[in-house]
């Protein structure tokens, strides 16, 4: 259900560049704010599934609350209340690359749990390929939030 809205939100980021022409709010500064949004779903779907398996909710509880997230987060996006994130001509805010960093240290907070998952929660056999696919995403955070000139 997670990955479900992590990928519906980076649908709408690919959409709100301003050159996409697809939604009337576009721009750096909406996507940029979207992707951010996007890895605050998929941190908290690494964070919270070992709980969701033990504790089994159904999967429409599982579905709106990962709903919920997702709208939480968009509606200070759609309405202009989130913070600034990038600026045409000058860059990405020191919030973003911020919020990049808090992600990375989350993602980092995930392999750890997922290397104590005990084995009825996530075999062995697939461990090594959930720990790279996060070291693989924490690679492409820092990647994305390397300049930065606007202090806002």
């Amino acid at each position: 259900c997670g990955f479900f809205w992590v990928g519906a939100i980076d649908l709408i980021h690919l959409m709100a560049y301003q050159d996409m022409g697809l939604l009337p709010f576009g721009g750096a500064n909406a996507a940029s704010s979207i992707w951010i949004a996007g890895r605050i779903v998929l941190v908290a779907t690494f964070l919270i599934s070992p709980l969701l398996v033990r504790i089994g909710p159904k999967l429409w509880v599982q579905w709106t609350i990962y709903g919920l997230l997702a709208a939480a987060l968009m509606a200070p996006i759609f309405t202009g209340h989130f913070p600034v994130t990038y600026v045409e001509g000058i860059g990405q805010s020191t919030f973003k690359i911020a919020a990049e960093y808090v992600v990375m240290a989350f993602l980092a907070v995930a392999m750890a749990m997922i290397v104590l998952l005990p084995e009825d929660m996530l075999p062995k056999t697939h461990r090594p390929v959930v720990l790279y696919s996060l070291f693989v995403t924490i690679g492409a955070e820092r990647r994305s939030g390397r300049h930065c000139r606007y202090p806002g």
